[in-house]
């Protein structure tokens, strides 16, 4: 039981980590860690209905969750799309880091969608 209240708050932690350091980064005037955590799941149900769209919906949802960001940041458009691509270069990176590791490949794992 302990072990999986760890590993969900690793989960946590890693999903919400990028979004907050990003949010900082960019510096966004609301840029708390329980904001970030906001934002992080509203950017996956945004997501869900972004590529719902047929043929571009992964643009959609790009663009979706971008201006989620900026809405919970209460920042600009364009800092919502800074942030969300620090988050994506984050995943890729953390992909790859677990590709060498593990020796497995989920790079495709964590791209897919």
């Amino acid at each position: 039981m302990e072990l999986a209240l760890v590993v969900i708050l690793v989960i946590v932690v890693l999903s919400v980590l990028p979004v907050w350091m990003a949010a900082k980064l960019v510096g966004a005037p609301h840029s708390g860690f329980f904001r970030a955590c906001f934002a992080t799941v509203l950017g996956a149900l945004l997501e869900a209905v972004g590529t719902l769209v047929p043929v571009v919906g992964n643009i959609v949802a790009f663009l979706l969750v971008s201006w989620g960001f900026a809405m919970v940041f209460q920042t600009g458009f364009l800092k919502g799309i800074i942030i969300h691509a620090i988050q994506i270069v984050f995943w890729v990176v953390l992909a790859v880091i677990a590709t060498l590791v593990f020796g497995v490949a989920v790079f495709g794992y964590f791209m897919a969608g």
